[in-house]
């Protein structure tokens, strides 16, 4: 029993580091390993020679960081907001909101599927890929009473030989804005970028906080002449409720003092601002964060 313990001790030193180290948990998937991530921790080791930043990539980040084995996890914010609602947990703690995630519906135009709430018995797949979609898509399902769509889990492989043999009639997937892989699936498959706006869209804004809808501009993607409505998230720095108030300020002050590089970065960073890093956090801000933003 002990000599177990010490060996999970000792893996979790080699895994995720000491006390001079700051660890930022980041999902195992590509799209989000992570540009803001690792940045931060670049931009943290430039300035502090006493403790080093790494991003460790995990299956679950909130999980590493619920168990201490992280001090910071970037997550998308449906997913804290879901757990402290399911946990009855006030654990978590959000500092910024980093980028925007978009829910693009895409389909054939010739297709009666163009409004998604059309498509009753029909066959939508969907794409998951951050961060487990699937909840949020079962979601939107339901608020559109589409009981009989069917739910697939394919991968970017898999849904653009789907899409282009046209297997089916559309999908949902979920992205970074603006999104490199969805702008190419909509020239090799001919396919088209529908809007998902209307009551039951307003509806679910309403009803989850970790929603927002977010206009895409013509000619943003292929085939896109003239502009619409989708839902977005964002995807979430977060760390524990009991982490220090120091560590947490620190880290903010040092995004707050770096807005204008992280936007020469990346397009993803293109509007940040004190604002958006502000918007859908679902979940109450650590006070070194507070204290950060609120600072004359």
């Amino acid at each position: 029993m002990v000599r177990s313990l010490l060996g999970w001790l000792l893996l979790s030193t080699l895994l995720f580091g000491g006390e001079k180290e700051l660890i930022i948990a980041v999902t195992q998937n590509s799209h989000e390993k992570s540009i803001d991530a690792t940045y931060l921790c670049k931009l943290y080791n430039q300035e502090n020679k006493a403790k080093e930043c790494r991003v460790v990539t995990t299956k679950d980040p909130l999980n590493a960081l619920v168990k201490h084995q992280a001090d910071f996890a970037v997550i998308r914010n449906d997913r804290a907001y879901n757990f402290q609602q399911s946990s009855g947990s006030d654990s978590l703690r959000s500092i910024v909101a980093l980028h925007k995630l978009l829910l693009f519906y895409i389909t054939d135009p010739k297709s009666q599927c163009t409004r998604l709430e059309m498509c009753k018995g029909k066959s939508v797949h969907v794409a998951y890929h951050i961060d487990n979609s699937q909840g949020l898509i079962e979601i939107v399902r339901d608020k559109l009473k589409l009981p009989s769509t069917t739910l697939v889990d394919l991968n970017d492989t898999a849904l653009e030989k789907a899409l282009k043999k046209r297997e089916v009639v559309g999908a949902l997937y979920i992205d970074r804005e603006p999104s490199a892989y969805v702008a190419s699936l909509l020239q090799t498959t001919h396919m088209t970028l529908h809007q998902l706006e209307g009551k039951p869209y307003s509806q679910l804004v309403r009803q989850y906080p970790y929603l927002s809808k977010t206009r895409i501009d013509a000619q943003a993607y292929p085939s896109l002449d003239h502009s619409i409505i989708t839902l977005s998230l964002k995807s979430l720095l977060v760390t524990n409720k009991d982490h220090d108030e120091a560590s947490v300020y620190h880290l903010t002050q040092l995004i707050l003092r770096h807005m204008q590089a992280f936007q020469k970065r990346s397009p993803i960073f293109d509007r940040m601002s004190r604002k958006t890093l502000l918007e859908e956090l679902a979940i109450p801000q650590h006070r070194g964060a507070f204290k950060a933003f609120n600072e004359e």
